[in-house]
């Protein structure tokens, strides 16, 4: 068996290993789990209709998934793509709703895109900035930052942005973004969104396999302190890493206003952001393996909407789907460790015994 067998092997483990103990808790609840299984089969793949829903869903988090993959292979878990979706949502409402409606549309939809990009990036670089310059938690500040967005999300959408025509205190919402500057229907696909998303993939790509900040960022994810003893500036590297990031998730934000939301409301897509960690974790941080882990969660996304018809069980089932699969992935990434720690330890007195 050859080692790229054995990664995707090693890929796969966890969520074999996740479905049957997801299947096993729907038993002990009183659901039959091979019906459960199969309504998550038919409400993915099993229609035309869920099929375009998977690509729909597959899109923000291929998108956000590879800006979690530049973020982890720099070495810092940056866990707020929430927070920096939403940001990217409201720069892309502001312009959108904002700009005139004389404005052609070839200017306004990147402008709009690139403003939601550009506050994305922006919310990442604060905890970028308190990691790398004053060594804060990145974990806690981006968590943090997911919550200050939810709520000034909440704020903007029940106060400067929004609706006063027809919006409800319990459902506020922006104005809905012009039919001319949006990049698809409520199904969100369309030749623009399909050529940003082979765009993102082939940028990615190319920067982390070409590109000297690619090769560095792998590096200062293992091992900073060598980069820093012969001089790279590895401060300017997890900056990057931090900005990018957070741009790839302020971009899926926007793309989602201007495409299937089409409006800013409280709440838009949590799980997006939430599932975009795991689909980094899941793909071992290679841009290929984030394509088919984030086509996976996407294919979660669309049957979760079937299952209370199907089998009336609640969609947030799969969150505790996700939430194992999450709990299998970071023990098999720690476990792969020790072991290794084992056999250099198991090694060395061996060693040592020869060359007596």
């Amino acid at each position: 068996m050859n080692g790229a067998t054995l990664t995707v092997l090693r890929r796969v483990a966890p969520i074999v290993a996740a479905v049957a103990i997801f299947v096993v808790v729907l038993q002990i609840a009183g659901f039959a789990g091979g019906d459960v299984v199969g309504a998550i089969v038919k409400g993915s793949v099993g229609t035309p209709n869920a099929l375009l829903q998977s690509l729909r869903w597959s899109i923000p988090l291929i998108i956000m998934g590879l800006g979690a993959v530049v973020s982890f292979r720099a070495g810092f878990f940056n866990v707020g793509g929430l927070g920096q979706f939403y940001l990217g949502a409201i720069g892309a409402t502001a312009v959108a709703v904002g700009i005139p409606a004389a404005v052609p549309s070839w200017v306004a939809i990147p402008c709009a895109i690139a403003a939601g990009a550009l506050m994305g990036m922006i919310w990442s670089l604060i905890p970028g900035i308190l990691r790398v310059f004053f060594g804060a938690d990145e974990v806690v500040t981006t968590i943090m930052a997911n919550f200050i967005a939810q709520y000034l999300l909440l704020y903007l959408v029940s106060g400067p942005l929004m609706d006063r025509s027809s919006a409800t205190a319990q459902g506020a919402a922006s104005p809905p973004i012009p039919e001319a500057f949006r990049i698809s229907t409520s199904n969100g696909i369309s030749p623009v969104t399909i050529g940003i998303l082979v765009v993102v993939i082939a940028g990615v790509a190319f920067l982390i396999l070409r590109t000297s900040f690619g090769v560095l960022s792998g590096i200062a994810g293992r091992n900073s302190a060598m980069l820093q003893w012969q001089g790279v500036k590895v401060r300017r590297i997890g900056l990057q890493a931090f900005a990018l990031s957070g741009a790839l998730a302020g971009l899926a934000g926007a793309m989602e206003i201007l495409g299937p939301t089409g409006k800013l409301m409280q709440g838009i897509s949590p799980q997006v952001g939430n599932n975009a960690m795991l689909v980094a974790l899941v793909a071992g941080l290679s841009v290929a393996g984030t394509v088919f882990a984030a086509w996976f969660f996407a294919m979660l996304t669309a049957a979760s909407l079937f299952l209370p018809i199907a089998v009336s069980l609640p969609a947030s089932a799969i969150v505790v789907l996700n939430g194992i699969i999450a709990i299998l992935v970071t023990a098999q990434v720690k476990l792969p460790r020790r072991w290794r720690r084992r056999r250099v330890a198991a090694a060395v007195p061996a060693q040592a015994e020869g060359e007596r």
